[in-house]
């Protein structure tokens, strides 16, 4: 029967009936959260997390550019040695 046999009509009328099922699956599943959040309490804690990352963020980038700065960098990575500035201040 070449293309038209039952696996073939099984997966059509499956790739259509599939997302509503997980769909209403997921959904169920992920109602009865014991919790519920109000606006407030969610822009408080990505506040929080933001305000925490971009600290973190400063301080891991200025800890990064002192590496490379006096060439203390990781032999593994890319900017290994003392960098152009440290070069120039050596040499003036």
């Amino acid at each position: 029967m070449g293309d038209f046999n039952s696996d073939a009509v099984i997966v059509n009328y499956l790739k259509y009936l599939l997302p509503a099922i997980f769909n209403v699956q997921f959904s169920f599943l992920y109602s009865y959260h014991p919790y519920k959040w109000t606006a407030k309490e969610v822009k408080e804690l990505v506040g929080t997390v933001m305000d925490r990352h971009r600290v973190q963020a400063e301080e891991a980038w200025e800890e990064r550019e002192k590496k490379v700065i006096d060439g203390s960098a990781d032999s593994e990575d890319a900017t290994v040695g003392a960098s152009f500035f440290a070069k120039v201040a050596s040499t003036a």
